[in-house]
């Protein structure tokens, strides 16, 4: 029997509906018996030894339809299983057994009868975040009197692919104390459309904002405001994300009752910044949104320690999200920012599954980072060519943290005082709070979706404008290490220096000329700061002196540079280069190189490990690295000598 062809069955034994025994003895009739390919057949296997009597299966459903659940045999070759049929809120059939668990959800989708399927699938919708196309193609389907099984399936797929199955996926795996890294994943790549807005002619955030997701948040705010605020809210991480604009048109009773809803079930800090600032904004023409805002900032800061752990949680699901993401053929070829604005927004759906779930974030985030760090790394190296100014460190709390403070510190201040005493007090405490950790600077870096290259920077202004000019100005006069190590702040937080490169090209040769005689911390901070003026200007010259040096490090012993690190490094320096096709052909070239010098050890495994990674991360550079992959398996199964 075909995969498809015993899907196909499973499907149809189990999608019965919940809702009562006469229900069920309308659903399970010799045309959907036909349908699904069981007719005549008394028993339906489950697997290559598991099997099921159809005729006890759908006594058992019935029985299950009135008192909840109902036992059920299962046949294991010549041995016999206690199992439990059991009916889910939402409508789905469940068979469990020792080690075994099968489900189908929306089984009333199975009635031949139009209209019982058309009030099934209306109760479902009502729950379910679907994109508006896809939302409209299964209404279609099921408005058919003659509904072929690939057209069922189809549908029960879509509907699976909602963000809402997921959250009660996960919350029940999290209730059973056994959960894995892949069950905070997805498993429908459609998915990702859902909970944001699938792109189609958009190439910047900007033209994704104003368009496909514009008209995804109005579609869910017309279908039912409390949900689609909630929804939409998820998608607030950075205040590019919030529609202020849009709400204009929108009246200040909806927009109160839409938060009222974030505030009363989120606790995504991201959602609670962007509610926030939508407060702020709207405060002018409603005071309802003075006392709204005054219980968004204490939901975010009443305890800091609080805000720490959910935004080490917060980083735990990005990096497992944008390393998924970013490596599934499916959604790896979508540009950068829809895929950390899909990632911004799983965060929001997976907090929501974890509810109240005792979970340790630093441990939680220590094991995220074993399983899936790598490849986030490596993807967040390569996305600089289009997003350079936000670095992958900076996912961390405690810089998610300064950057969900800066967000609401800014909304307040713009109404002076006219901002209400309770924000400015409550606001006031936190940046305290802020300076005793000294992350009072990393309130104005960029946030996760604000490293466009596009992007319009801040520019400073007063005195803050005449330090910067003289730094850069001293610098060219005469390059220095001290002096380029002091420029690194004000690029990363205006994105300049292009003037300051000629000089970086002079202090990377010093590096090369005297390693020896300067102190290993100044190196590596010296490089760092010549890769971040390369990145951030597009420089491509820069760039591969940068890559040569750090690979003529690691070649002479210089510095402590692990084989992870320093393929870090190359990647960021190969995104680097604005031409595309030759930053790919430089990186393969030295990755390459770097993997035929190695000798056999374990530094040959990781770099096979790392290499086989990033292959994942981009389809255009998968075969451009083969002969680095073939020169790195080659040396591990080489003899070595000590």
């Amino acid at each position: 029997m075909s995969e498809e062809r015993n899907a196909s069955r499973v499907t149809g034994a189990f999608a019965i509906s919940r809702l009562s025994p006469q229900l069920v003895r309308d659903v399970v009739t010799s045309e959907i018996l036909n349908k699904f390919q069981l007719s005549g057949q008394c028993t339906l296997q489950l697997s290559d030894r598991m099997s099921i009597d159809l005729d006890e299966f759908n006594a058992a459903v019935a029985s299950a339809a009135l008192q909840g659940s109902a036992p059920l045999l299962i046949k294991d070759r010549s041995e016999s299983i206690n199992a439990t049929v059991r009916l889910e809120g939402d409508g789905a059939i469940v068979l469990e057994a020792p080690e075994h668990r099968w489900r189908i959800a929306h089984a009333a989708l199975l009635s031949m009868d139009v209209s019982r399927r058309r009030e099934a699938l209306s109760q479902i919708l009502q729950r379910y975040t679907l994109q508006s196309a896809v939302r409209e193609n299964v209404l279609q389907a099921m408005e058919k009197e003659v509904l072929t099984s690939e057209e069922l399936l189809d549908a029960l797929q879509s509907l699976n692919a909602s963000p809402e199955p997921f959250v009660q996926q996960l919350g029940a795996r999290l209730q059973d104390g056994q959960t894995r890294v892949i069950d905070f994943l997805p498993q429908e790549s459609s998915y990702w459309g859902n909970i944001t807005a699938r792109r189609q002619k958009s190439n910047t955030l900007a033209e994704f904002v104003g368009h496909e997701l514009a008209e995804e948040r109005a579609a869910r705010i017309k279908e039912d405001v409390r949900r689609g605020f909630v929804t939409i809210a998820y998608s607030f991480a950075a205040t590019e994300l919030v529609p202020f604009e849009w709400l204009k048109n929108v009246d200040a009773t909806v927009i109160v009752e839409g938060l009222e809803a974030v505030v009363g079930g989120v606790c995504d800090p991201f959602a609670l910044a962007g509610a926030f600032e939508i407060c702020a904004d709207r405060i002018w023409v409603d005071a309802r949104f003075g006392p709204l805002g005054e219980l968004i900032l204490e939901k975010l800061f009443a305890d800091p320690q609080r805000l720490v752990r959910r935004c080490k949680f917060l980083s735990a699901i990005f990096i497992v999200a944008s390393a998924q993401l970013a490596t599934n053929a499916e959604t790896r070829e979508q540009p950068a920012f829809w895929r950390r604005l899909a990632a911004a927004a799983h965060v929001g759906w997976v907090m929501q599954a974890c509810g109240p779930a005792n979970v340790d974030e630093s441990k939680f985030l220590r094991w995220v980072m074993a399983e899936r760090g790598q490849e986030y790394m490596l993807a967040a190296c390569h996305d600089m060519r289009d997003q350079p100014r936000w670095q992958p460190e900076w996912i961390d709390a405690e810089f998610v943290v300064p950057d969900i403070f800066g967000r609401t510190f800014a909304a307040s201040a713009k109404l002076g005082d006219v901002a209400p005493s309770a924000w400015r007090e409550r606001l006031e405490s936190m940046r305290k709070w802020i300076e005793d950790q000294e992350w009072e600077a990393r309130t104005g870096l960029p946030s996760v979706l604000q490293g466009s290259r596009e992007r319009e920077m801040p520019r400073p202004q007063g005195q803050l404008a005449i330090d910067m000019q003289s730094a850069f100005d001293e610098f060219a006069r005469a390059p220095s290490l001290e002096g380029l190590l002091g420029l690194v702040g004000w690029i990363e937080f205006f994105g300049l220096g292009a003037e300051a490169i000629p000089g970086a090209k002079v202090v990377l040769q010093q590096l090369r000329s005297n390693a020896d005689e300067i102190r290993e911390s100044n190196q590596s901070g010296a490089m760092t700061a010549c890769t971040r003026l390369a990145v951030v200007n597009g420089d491509h010259e820069l760039a591969q002196a940068v890559a040569d040096t750090y690979l003529q490090r690691f070649r002479t012993g210089g510095g402590d540079l692990s084989i992870t690190q320093l393929v870090f490094q190359l990647v960021e320096c190969g995104a680097a280069d604005l031409d595309e096709d030759r930053g790919l052909d430089s990186l393969s070239s030295r990755l390459t190189s770097l993997a035929v010098f190695l000798p056999p050890g374990d530094a040959c495994g990781e770099l096979l490990v790392l290499l086989e990674n990033l292959q994942k991360v981009d389809g255009r550079l998968a075969p451009k690295l083969a002969r680095a992959v073939h020169a790195a398996r080659a040396s591990m199964a080489a003899p070595k000598f000590s």
